[in-house]
Order: C-alpha cells, then sequence, then structure tokens
C-alpha cells in the first residue's frame, strides 16, 4: 500500500522527497531475497534518477542488476521485473547518450523477450531502439524499428501508443 501511495505521491501530487522517502523505508523492511523488494527498488531507481540523485541511482542500479540477474524467470512476475528493470536501464542509458550500451542491453533485452515468448514491453524496447539509432542509422532502419513497435501497439490493442507512433512514422516521411 504505502508503494502505491509513493507512485501517487511522486508522479500525481509532486511530492518526490516524501515518496522518495517512504520507500526507502519500505525497503528497509524487506528481505533483500523478496521479489517486494525487487520491485520496490525498481521504483526507488527510477525515481532517484526522476530527481537526479545519480549517486543512489547507481547504487541501487548495481544491486538491483546483480539481484534480477539471478532471478529464475520462472515466474511471470520474474520475467516482466526482469524486462521491465532492463527496459528502464536502456532508457537511461540513452537519456545518459551511453549509445553503445544502450543498444547492446535493448538488443539482448528483445532476445530475452522472443526466448520467453512474451511481448511485455516488446513494444517499447523497439520504439526505444528507434530513438537511440536515430542519429546515426538509416532511415529504413529507424524507421523499421518504429514499424515494429508500431505493429506490436495495435497487437496489444495499445491504440494511443500506436497512433502516436504512426504520427511518428508519418512525420519521418515529410
Amino acid at each position: 500500500m504505502e508503494w502505491i501511495k509513493s507512485l501517487i505521491d511522486f508522479y500525481f501530487y509532486g511530492q518526490q522527497e516524501e515518496a522518495v522517502e517512504r520507500l526507502e523505508k519500505v525497503l528497509s523492511q524487506l528481505s533483500i531475497s523478496d521479489m517486494n523488494y525487487l520491485q520496490v527498488s525498481n521504483t526507488l531507481f527510477n525515481f532517484y534518477y526522476d530527481i537526479g540523485d545519480l549517486t543512489r541511482f547507481d547504487e541501487i542500479r548495481e544491486t538491483l542488476e546483480y539481484q534480477v540477474n539471478q532471478l529464475n524467470l520462472n515466474t511471470l512476475e520474474e520475467l516482466e521485473l526482469f524486462i521491465k528493470f532492463n527496459y528502464n536501464v536502456c532508457r537511461y542509458l540513452w537519456l545518459q547518450n551511453n549509445i553503445e550500451e544502450a543498444i547492446t542491453k535493448i538488443t539482448t533485452t528483445i532476445k530475452q523477450c522472443q526466448a520467453y515468448r512474451t511481448t511485455y514491453l516488446l513494444a517499447d524496447l523497439y520504439l526505444l531502439m528507434g530513438n537511440v539509432s536515430k542519429d546515426f542509422s538509416s532511415k529504413i532502419s529507424v524507421k523499421e524499428y518504429f514499424e515494429t513497435a508500431h505493429f506490436l501497439y495495435k497487437l496489444d490493442e495499445n491504440m494511443s501508443m500506436a497512433l502516436k507512433v504512426e504520427h511518428y512514422i508519418a512525420n519521418m516521411a515529410e
């Protein structure tokens, strides 16, 4: 319950400091091997980046990366956490202009999705690959990433994102 309250406080009410403190308190009460610990840590990971606390962001990233890589991925919850965490890392690598590492991480995460036959965040990963590569890759390759994302959003019946990507693709042609 505190986790949800923190999300609402952080994103809806803009009470970032309170939300971070609440999650840190929740985290201190959980065991590192608990799945809830990893879920809360992933949220805190995002919070630290969003408030610009890159020192704590990097600290929690190391811990989370180790723990997430230890998951067996036998349950849907574990698989989705693995994909979500790696997507977040990919996004932050891109935002920090660490393009080479972002490409490697995105590619690896897409392969994991394919290996486990899941489309969870797959459209987002292809969209991110399009954004990461648009400044140096051929227009055709970039468009293919966006078209794949568009197709996957339509498959998931996420019409809002499908239309946004479609609009972006149309603007690319101009």
